[in-house]
């Protein structure tokens, strides 16, 4: 008898395996399994590509994030950002549910939309995945002739939205104006002195955009500065 009693409980446990393996349990097992891949395996290949290039390990990138001069400033604004929303969160989950459990003051099908909605309204996952659709390895892979599309498109955005944004100031200031708004508008002179102030800053940042980046942004400039005046 005591020799049969372990051959009994394990019999007994496989019954009970046997009982909970249904085909329901095994599809949900793979699901989470399939869930959690889809998750894991962006975030790994991300941490990854953070220490190596090109199968070697390379620290240059981590290197250029922390001698970013505003690294403290993002770091501060982010752990605020972060904190606050939690701290919100927190208490209005709370309170919502507190008041769907313990009250009569049921919310329907508001109650379950809720928290769905982060999932469905994304926009840092949108941002950074345009971040990493662009990143200077994608960039260097392009062809010459890619960038030159690529920078050409951007190029003429730029000026249409320039154009669009142009458009609709005048129109608003005319609107202002027809209203009886005293619009105060700087003299070139004035213009001018401010250009020359925001010279040592202009500068500056050429440096870290490129001098001939900086240099084609102030010829557009100067070229909107001239059909404005042209427009007078």
């Amino acid at each position: 008898m005591a020799a049969t009693a372990p051959v009994a409980r394990g019999l007994r446990r496989r019954r009970a395996w046997r009982r909970r393996l249904t085909p329901f349990t095994v599809l949900s097992a793979l699901v989470a399994l399939l869930v959690a891949a889809l998750a894991i395996y962006p975030l790994g290949t991300v941490l990854v590509r953070i220490f190596f290039t090109d199968g070697q390990l390379d620290l240059s990138g981590l290197r250029r994030t922390f001698d970013q001069p505003d690294l403290g400033t993002l770091v501060k604004n982010t752990l605020i950002v972060v904190i606050g929303s939690s701290a919100i969160a927190l208490v209005l989950g709370g309170v919502l549910a507190w008041v769907n459990e313990r009250t009569d003051a049921r919310m329907g099908v508001v109650t379950a939309a809720l928290p769905l909605i982060p999932f469905l309204l994304p926009p840092i996952a949108g941002s950074t995945a345009w971040v990493l659709l662009m990143s200077k390895k994608t960039w260097d892979g392009l062809s010459h002739e890619e960038q030159k599309i690529v920078q050409d498109a951007a190029r003429e955005a730029t000026l249409y939205e320039r154009r669009t944004i142009r458009a609709f100031s005048d129109t608003a200031l005319a609107e202002l104006k027809k209203a009886g708004m005293q619009i105060t508008e700087l003299p070139p002179a004035e213009q001018a002195k401010m250009r020359s102030k925001l010279q040592p800053v202009l500068a500056k940042f050429s440096k870290e955009f490129g001098e001939d980046t900086t240099a084609e942004l102030n010829g557009e400039l100067a070229k909107v500065r001239g059909s404005a005046t042209a427009k007078k």
